[in-house]
């Protein structure tokens, strides 16, 4: 069972709180380009790593609403060559 959910929202440290057994909150920081990038992770009692991921949520205003998409980050590895 997860006991502690906590990350970052750029270079902002974030803790949620429990809400109910399945669903946490916490407040991120505004950002001008409604683009956040969150890593979270959750644990168990044992301390035990839960869950790691790290997301871009980007917020857009529209009419009548607002539109939220949540994306998975990609890291890309470039293999570069070394000339000895």
């Amino acid at each position: 069972m997860v006991s502690k959910v906590y990350g970052t929202c750029g270079n902002i440290d974030i803790i949620f709180q429990k809400v109910s057994e399945e669903q946490w909150e916490t407040t991120v920081p505004f950002a001008e380009t409604g683009q956040y990038i969150v890593s979270v992770t959750a644990e168990d009692m044992a301390g035990n790593l839960a869950y790691a991921a790290s997301i871009l949520v980007v917020i857009e205003p529209g009419t009548g609403g607002i539109r939220i998409r949540i994306l998975p980050t990609e890291f890309v590895v470039e293999l570069l060559p070394v000339y000895v």
